[in-house]
């Protein structure tokens, strides 16, 4: 028999609940972001290598950008070469969008780990898109395409990571 003073098992208050439902979900919210940032990544990964073997991309240029040379001219080829690299350039611009948000999710989330490979990714997607902006823009140069696949590489693995594991689960896949 339960005295007065015991505390009889019951529903628990709504804050409690919020904050430890908040406190579970982040993690899972930052987690699920990783999953579709791979998924994204890997159809951007295909879409990259189809473009270096089938599409004719044209030179726009061998130098940097001059005061008062037409950057629209530029973007003009861009869009002149094909859905293919539309779509490719679209995706670039949705991860960096998932990669902030995978960000800010982790914070919320107060989970290190989770902040640490989501800053590494979306440094690593920052790095790619740069090398992407400059390979299209200055002329085609290999150390371009170098950093698009360095970067491509490195958010993949970020993200792999905290898609397949987090400090509080501590096991794959757990």
């Amino acid at each position: 028999m339960m005295g007065p003073t015991s505390a009889a098992p019951g529903p628990s208050r709504p804050s409690d609940i919020a904050s430890r439902s908040a406190s579970v979900s982040a993690p899972g919210a930052a987690r699920a972001f990783a999953w579709v940032i791979c998924v994204v990544l890997a159809v951007q990964f295909l879409l990259g290598m189809y473009i270096n073997i089938y599409v004719n991309l044209p030179v726009v240029g061998s130098r940097a950008l001059g005061v008062g040379e037409p950057m629209m001219g530029r973007f003009g080829a861009m869009f002149s070469s094909g859905p293919v690299l539309m779509v490719h350039m679209m995706l670039g611009m949705l991860l960096v969008a998932l990669a902030i948000v995978a960000l800010v999710v982790a914070a919320g989330s107060a989970d290190r780990f989770a902040i640490g490979w989501s800053a590494a990714g979306l440094t690593a997607v920052l790095v790619a898109g740069y090398g992407g902006i400059s390979f299209f823009m200055l002329g085609h140069n290999n150390v371009d395409s170098y950093l698009m696949a360095v970067g491509f590489l490195a958010s993949f693995a970020a993200y792999l990571t905290g898609a397949l594991r987090t400090s509080t689960a501590g096991s794959l896949l757990g």
